[in-house]
This record gives C-alpha cells, sequence and structure tokens, in this order.
C-alpha cells in the first residue's frame, strides 16, 4: 500500500564547518603537546635512573623515548601548520608542510 503522503523535511543544525574543523585541531594539538611532554619527562627519567643505575637497558630505552620526542614534535607541528590561516593568494603553496610532516 503507497501512501501519497510526503514525508516532512528535517532540518539539520547549521554548523560552520570550519568552525568545527579548528575546534577539532586545537584539541588535536592540546593532545599531541600533551604527548611531547609526557614522552620528554618519561626519556629524561629513564635516562636518568639508567646512568645513576648504570643500566645500559635503561638507558637504550630513553633513547627510544626520545625518539618518541620527535614523532610527538612533528604530528604537533604538522597539527599547528593545518591550524594557521594563510593569506588567499596562496591557497596552495601552504599545505605542502603539513602534507609532509607526517612522512
Amino acid at each position: 500500500m503507497e501512501t501519497t503522503e510526503k514525508m516532512p523535511k528535517i532540518d539539520k543544525p547549521q554548523v560552520n564547518e570550519s568552525v568545527a574543523v579548528q575546534t577539532e585541531i586545537k584539541k588535536a594539538r592540546g593532545r599531541a603537546a600533551f604527548s611531547v611532554i609526557l614522552n620528554l619527562l618519561l626519556s629524561i627519567g629513564k635516562g636518568t635512573a639508567g646512568i645513576l643505575g648504570g643500566s645500559s637497558a635503561l638507558i637504550g630505552d630513553a633513547i627510544h623515548s626520545a625518539t618518541d620526542v620527535i614523532g610527538s614534535a612533528a604530528a604537533f607541528t604538522g597539527l599547528w601548520l593545518a591550524g594557521k590561516k594563510y593569506p588567499s593568494p596562496f591557497p596552495m603553496a601552504f599545505t605542502k608542510p603539513k602534507q609532509l610532516l607526517p612522512w
């Protein structure tokens, strides 16, 4: 049985996509900064404990944590560049760094 009534149109709330994206980038940038700080403290703590305890394994783990700091800093930098407003005459010229940083 077919009805001839049309379904009522439901209006979606108007959300500015640019504002939503900027908000998400800001949240992600905060998480990346937290990751940099935490990995840095972890690396310093492991390095100090490794030197004081004479443990080469702990020193090696501190070096590994230091490389995590570099990766987290690259992610933070990419998010920082992604959130920047660039002048309109050069819309494509400024996208390349944020595309290369994760690699």
